[in-house]
């Protein structure tokens, strides 16, 4: 072999090393092996809404579009939400239509809004608060609304899937409820053993308003469910550790997602 031929060998050897070197540099430092297979997750929250102004009426509803890398979850989770916006719109047309009055400077209105309580790539809770008017009703009705869901395996999270299946679990969630109500309202003069025995007994659909977190779940109990109108409503706090026959699979997600 001849200087020349070993010269452009060495050169050769120079580029491709340097080749080896800069791509990973230009890639971030990564190693692209094979094509990227994305996992399914959530990874932001963005706002829609509907909003309507008439000689009778107001109507703004802020619901939330969420952005998760698998298209169908994606499109099922936000078709569900949208569609509820839409019904919920829907229903207080035909309500001021058949039932308001007519009352000079006073208007229906239907206002509805969100809070993020719990979000993460695999689970998200949100509390939906609705403001609801029609012009000659009494008083205006505050009613909340949630939507849990676990994003990984594309379902929606009701109350008994906190808990084992087969779990005696409303008996005790029960006792835990009604003592918290008592302890809030008592002090203020506001609690009526009645009312509140009614609103926390062992039924499911007490119990289907919640939200939930790493340490825990709230339980939303609406105006009138345990308390007169004027208390508005009622947030029962409960850790996990406090639950009887929780589902331990569930809770672990939860309480190790990121």
């Amino acid at each position: 072999m001849n200087r020349s031929s070993v010269f452009s060998l060495v050169v050769v050897l120079i580029v491709l090393i340097g080749i080896v070197i800069l791509i990973p540099i230009m890639l971030g430092n990564r190693v692209v092996v094979g094509p990227r297979i994305s996992e399914v997750g959530l990874s932001g929250i963005s706002e829609k809404k509907i909003v309507e102004e008439m000689d009778g009426y107001k109507v703004n509803i802020g619901y939330p579009e969420l952005s998760i890398s698998d298209e169908k979850v994606m499109e099922t989770v936000n078709d569900s939400i949208k569609v509820e916006a839409q019904d919920m719109f829907s229903s207080f047309i035909d309500d001021v239509s058949r039932d308001s009055i007519k009352i000079e400077g006073v208007k229906s209105e239907l206002t509805s809004k969100y809070d993020i309580l719990f979000k993460t790539r695999s689970f998200v809770s949100l509390r939906f608060t609705d403001f609801y008017y029609v012009s000659g009703m009494a008083h205006p009705q505050t009613v909340y609304r949630v939507f849990n869901y676990d994003i990984d395996k594309n379902k929606e999270i009701v109350i008994s899937d906190i808990f084992s299946s087969g779990s005696d679990y409303l008996s005790p969630l029960s006792s835990i409820a009604k003592e918290d109500v008592k302890r809030q309202l008592e002090p203020q003069q506001v609690y009526f053993e009645d009312m509140a025995s009614l609103g926390t007994e062992p039924r499911a659909d007490n119990y289907s308003i919640f939200n939930f977190n790493k340490e825990g779940i709230t339980i939303v109990f609406g105006q009138y469910a345990v308390a007169p109108y004027a208390v508005g409503p009622v947030f029962v706090d409960i850790s996990y550790d406090k639950l009887i026959g929780i589902n331990p699979e569930l809770i672990a997600r939860i309480k190790t997602a990121n």
